[in-house]
């Protein structure tokens, strides 16, 4: 089944977003689009599909702070936030090893590191978009922390 292109720049972006805010924990930082490690990832596209990226990260960033597992103090016109940082909902969720992983469990966040690579390089796009799913998975089954 093939993932709706918007879906997968979500994915990359989440994924990104939340590896960036986990290195950070618990400090409360300025966050935009560019801090995210998606340069090779962004390096090819044209400049109204990277313009695409960033408005579907304005709606990543407010999405997840619906969904708690980010806060934001305040956010601008220019794409960028202030005194963003994991809730302990986020926190919890990334630092969670499912149940599934057998036999070398792995913490949400190093499946989401391993499939991302460095440098914004995404090794595996599939892996990514099960490590975010998990994410959400494990947020659900958790409640609300």
């Amino acid at each position: 089944m093939a993932t709706h292109p918007r879906i997968e720049i979500f994915d990359a972006l989440c994924g990104a977003l939340l590896v960036h805010l986990y290195e950070q924990f618990p400090q409360r930082i300025h966050l935009e689009f560019m801090d995210l490690q998606l340069e090779q990832k962004l390096e090819p596209l044209e400049p109204t599909e990277v313009q695409e990226w960033m408005d579907l990260f304005v709606d990543t960033v407010s999405w997840l702070e619906e969904e708690g597992f980010i806060r934001t103090e305040t956010g601008t016109d220019d794409q960028d936030y202030y005194g963003v940082r994991l809730t302990m909902k986020g926190l919890a969720v990334l630092r969670a090893v499912p149940e599934s992983v057998q036999p070398a469990p792995q913490p949400l966040i190093e499946r989401i590191k391993a499939a991302l690579g460095s440098g914004g390089k995404i090794v595996s796009e599939e892996g990514l978009r099960v490590a975010v799913s998990t994410v959400f998975a494990a947020a659900k089954s958790l409640g609300d922390v």
